[in-house]
């Protein structure tokens, strides 16, 4: 863990550009305009677009202008406002005005803890050279940073890479998304004599107050252990909210997709053909002292409908249902029949006004009947192969319009004949 919280404070410290590295804690909590490379989101709000095309070359040269303190009132403003929000522990604010910070977790998490320390930045001087673009600078922010319940002032500075935006206002720019001749130029501005003087200014004042000051020191190395440690546990507790809500997510999925696969799939029955091994007799139920309905002679065949734990098979017999005997049948065939599946409909299956029949169809197969001409229609029932059906007409759409039990009802016109 501690040296993942090395880490992180290094790629702070790197994607930040502290000119003067603040030992331990202030070089993380202190941290510039760029997000880190870990976490990174897409966050185009408020940023802006710097790219080769709009630098004239990286072979440029780089002006050897001085640094101009405080020569710019609206900077001032925008760090005064960017300070002030960062000791408040104001990340609405912090993340409006550098929108890097609110595209990393990591950024974000030392931000808002860091805060809790802090009381104020004060005496904030913005030192700026001109940016690689027009309405662009390279702002180096020196301050004093007061800790809650010390008397102390620690100095301090950041660098920023600043641009105008469209509503002429200025903002933060991620470096870490800039073109690399914006990062060359850049550099090359901070490795100038009188930026690296004053580097070497505040960070000589504050090697000597660290020097003098032990507690200071100390309470320094303590705020960045319990900081450090904050933000990686949180880090952690975000990354396992990530990823239950992943496999929460895939869970969903699946389930949605079984349930989809459930109901999109059409049930399936087996229809077996029987023969008679004999003459025998087909009765009213399941019973040799049921009525007898008719005669089976050796050879003929039927559709089971219904096979009973008595050994008694039902059979489609007439437009009907007889029995026979298991034990005077055998199998000549199985069918695997996909039936449509039922959907309630609003279709009216009353008794039609004009239903005037014009012969009969017989059922090819196992087929079912449906209040409308529609394979999703409700279901009115099932026919067997050799039922007839009282036709009413047949219709250019595939379907049969047929009476059944006394109301209109339809068939797919490919399963009668």
């Amino acid at each position: 863990m501690k040296q993942k919280l090395e880490q992180i404070k290094n790629q702070l410290i790197d994607h930040n550009r502290i000119v003067m590295t603040i030992i331990l804690i202030l070089c993380v909590a202190i941290t510039i305009s760029i997000a880190m490379s870990a976490n990174k989101k897409d966050n185009k709000e408020n940023t802006v677009e710097v790219t080769a095309e709009s630098v004239e070359s990286a072979e440029a040269a780089v002006p050897q202008l001085a640094l101009e303190q405080d020569a710019y009132p609206v900077l001032n403003q925008l760090f005064e406002q960017y300070f002030t929000a960062r000791a408040d522990g104001d990340m609405d604010t912090v993340i409006s005005l550098n929108p890097a910070i609110g595209s990393s977790d990591t950024a974000r998490l030392f931000f808002e803890k860091i805060s809790s320390y802090i009381e104020s930045y004060n005496q904030i001087e913005v030192y700026t050279k001109p940016g690689p673009v027009e309405n662009s600078y390279v702002a180096y922010v020196k301050y004093y940073l007061k800790l809650n319940d010390r008397d102390e002032l620690v100095p301090g500075m950041e660098s920023y890479y600043v641009c105008m935006t469209e509503d002429g206002s200025y903002t933060i720019v991620d470096r870490g998304e800039s073109d690399a001749a914006v990062e060359d130029y850049i550099e090359q501005i901070t490795h100038q004599d009188d930026v690296i003087e004053l580097n070497n200014k505040v960070a000589a004042e504050y090697n000597e107050l660290l020097a003098s000051n032990d507690e200071l020191r100390q309470a320094l190395v303590e705020m960045d252990s319990v900081v450090s440690g904050q933000v990686g546990t949180e880090l952690a507790d975000l990354n396992n909210e990530t990823e239950e809500a992943a496999v929460s997510g895939d869970e969903a999925s699946a389930e949605e997709n079984s349930e989809s696969d459930t109901a999109e799939t059409p049930a399936e029955t087996v229809v077996q053909r029987v023969k008679a091994t004999t003459t025998v007799n087909i009765r009213s139920s399941d019973s040799e002292n049921a009525d007898k309905i008719g005669k089976a002679q050796s050879g003929d065949e039927f559709d089971v409908i219904e096979s009973k734990a008595n050994g008694w098979i039902g059979i489609s017999f007439e437009g009907g249902e007889g029995f026979i005997k298991g034990e005077y049948l055998e199998v000549v065939s199985e069918t695997t029949v996909t039936a449509d599946t039922d959907t309630n409909t609003d279709t009216d299956t009353t008794d039609d006004q004009n239903m005037t029949t014009n012969g009969y169809v017989t059922a090819k197969t196992t087929v079912n009947i449906r209040t409308a001409e529609s394979e999703t229609a409700e279901k009115a029932g099932v026919v067997y192969q050799g039922e007839k059906l009282e036709l009413i007409t047949k219709q250019a759409d595939g379907w049969c319009k047929i009476k059944y039990n006394g109301k209109v009802a339809y068939v797919k016109s490919e399963f009668v004949e």
